[in-house]
């Protein structure tokens, strides 16, 4: 059985006051349901410091 994967484009913001220029990220996430929140999650969990703003998904 394959399990279907799922990508997102995810925004991530740095969550620090003295946060420069290059305080906002983009990343691509891959997780096993069709769920922004859990894309964000995700990314978040990777990018610790940053908080997920938002998350769209790549349709294949």
């Amino acid at each position: 059985m394959t399990i279907r994967q799922y990508r997102f484009n995810v925004s991530l913001q740095r969550q620090h006051p003295s946060a420069g220029p290059n305080a906002t990220l983009r990343v691509i996430v891959t997780v096993p349901v069709n769920s922004d929140q859990t894309a964000k999650l995700t990314a978040e969990s990777q990018y610790r410091g940053y908080r997920a703003t938002g998350a769209t998904r790549i349709l294949d």
